[in-house]
């Protein structure tokens, strides 16, 4: 049965997906033999998908489903790029967003299975120098609670989404974060400490993440095509172009760079390959007779670590289920009385979702070249309705019902004839917030115009000292909406800061620093 989606409170839908929680459940590994599987339609499925993929105006699929260790459906529907004739296929190079989190939770799983590391080890003895806010918290912390998101520290977006620092500095800079909840009291969703996961991998293994998944996963797997930044696919064919929805149409946009926070979300593959990460999942570890992973370790990796509120934007997504909780780079949760695991993954033009229905012995990727509020759950449940021959419910209709409750972001109600309090070129300057580093607010042709790494836009004044800010970047905008600053002034008249909202719900503030290089506040972090 759908739960009513417009019964539920979805304020905090309206944020881009490549910022929404990747979800998947876990449980216990009970694969189904060959002889108890039930068996796929897989040509009917195939002409579901084509017609799902047209209603839903998606440019590009690829799907790949495996059951038990069988790669029964491994197909490419759509083309490469919105208006052109390169067919996508089996082997087509999608982003798959934060489905990577389960990579590197992986790659940690290795290192637990050999004894180098421990789930429960403190992070401060793997990566000296790392600090949170609490110095106690900083001193209990452990590799678990990096992958298992009840660190407490709020989600912090900005901070990495902007291309603003490299992950080292990324990761020094979380010490000025505020917590959100206290240390392992409730699930809150974090991208910057799986950059400090991988950063640990690195320091175990003594190579670099890249390295580490290349010679230990992808290479055994055979995934050749497979790698871990959107540099890596300069030159390389058959790979899928992003797409973003703008005046209700997909049109292209450019790949995001998110190296700095690779270990969350950076991995780029196709269907045919991720159906190999698939049997690797489903097989405990074990793909045609070779241990890649220890399966206790591995299974670690799927057990409940932090309860998920089961209510609002999460009991949408989840409509089966009767409880939700997070893993270790998967969500846990469960469908029509079967364990499953799933996370979805979103960054600029991309939108992916991986699932495991152990008991079932089935597991599905599903890569898109659109960036949609929501993973593809709609494809997902009638995939597994066909699979395990139940009536289906109407879940295309559900999910658009759910999207448009993502995308109806709160108005901001202009006051009229309200003009700025200064001149223009009063609130120009530097600006500074300890977890973001500087940002800058220039003065063009009477105008304004704020810049921050990559994100950046004119300012347009809307009432008073607030302003809205324009995106010059399409993607960003048709994800987020439109900017909004504040400024705030000081009882001389002067400004002092602003607080910036650049994805709904997510506001910042920034104080006023001196414009010398090398001065300011920042000049001593």
């Amino acid at each position: 049965m759908i739960r009513e989606a417009s019964k539920l409170d979805l304020p905090s839908l309206a944020v881009p997906l490549l910022v929404l929680p990747p979800l998947i459940l876990l449980g216990a590994l009970v694969l189904a033999t060959t002889a108890e599987a039930r068996q796929i339609d897989v040509a009917t499925l195939d002409s579901l998908l084509e017609t799902d993929r047209k209603d839903w105006d998606i440019p590009g699929l690829a799907v790949a489903i495996v059951q038990g260790d069988s790669v029964v459906l491994v197909r490419g529907y759509g083309v490469r790029e919105a208006g052109g004739a390169e067919p996508v296929d089996a082997h087509t190079l999608f982003a798959i967003g934060s489905t990577t989190k389960a990579f590197t939770s992986t790659a940690l799983a290795m290192l637990v299975g050999e004894g180098a590391l421990g789930w429960d080890d403190r992070v401060v003895d793997r990566l000296p120098g790392f600090t949170l806010e609490d110095p106690w918290v900083t001193g209990e912390i452990t590799i678990r609670d990096l992958l298992a998101q009840r660190s407490g520290l709020p989600m912090a977006n900005l901070m990495w989404l902007s291309g603003q620092h490299d992950r080292s500095e990324l990761v020094r800079r979380i010490r000025f974060l505020e917590p959100a909840t206290s240390f392992r009291s409730a699930f809150s969703y974090q991208n910057v400490l799986y950059t400090a996961a991988g950063i640990v991998v690195e320091t175990v293994a003594g190579k670099s993440w890249t390295a580490f998944l290349r010679e230990r996963v992808f290479r055994p797997l055979k995934m050749e095509r497979t790698n871990t930044s959107v540099d890596s696919l300069v030159g390389v064919g058959n790979v899928a172009t992003p797409h973003a929805v703008i005046d209700g149409e997909p049109r292209a946009v450019h790949y995001r760079n998110i190296d700095h926070v690779g270990p969350a979300g950076s991995i780029n593959s196709s269907a045919a390959e991720m159906a190999q990460w698939l049997r690797l999942q489903l097989g405990g570890g074990d793909v045609d007779g070779r241990r890649l992973v220890a399966d206790e370790a591995l299974e670690e990796t799927r057990r409940p670590q932090i309860v998920m509120p089961l209510e609002g934007p999460l009991a949408a997504l989840y409509p089966q289920a009767h409880s939700l909780a997070y893993g270790m780079g998967w969500v846990i949760s469960d469908y029509r009385g079967r364990t499953l695991l799933d996370h979805g993954g979103g960054i600029d033009g991309m939108t992916s979702l991986v699932a495991l229905v152990p008991e079932e012995g089935l597991g599905v990727a599903i890569l898109t070249s659109v960036q949609l509020p929501t993973p593809p759950y709609w494809i997902l449940y009638t995939i597994f309705d066909r699979y395990l021959e139940a009536e289906s419910d109407d879940w295309s209709a559900h999910f658009r019902e759910l999207h448009g409750m993502f995308e109806a972001r709160p108005t901001v109600e202009r006051v009229p004839m309200a003009e700025p309090s200064l001149p223009l070129d009063r609130y120009a300057g530097m600006y500074d917030s300890a977890p973001l580093g500087e940002i800058g607010i220039e003065g063009r042709d009477e105008s304004l115009h704020l810049r921050y790494g990559r994100l950046e836009g004119p300012l347009e004044p809307w009432h008073f000292d607030t302003f809205r800010v324009l995106w010059n970047d399409p993607a960003w905008l048709a994800a987020a909406g439109p900017g909004w600053v504040t400024f705030r002034l000081g009882r001389e008249g002067g400004v002092e800061g602003f607080e910036l909202e650049a994805i709904p719900g997510e506001t910042w503030g920034f104080d006023r620093i001196r414009e010398v290089a090398g001065s300011g506040p920042t000049a001593n972090r």
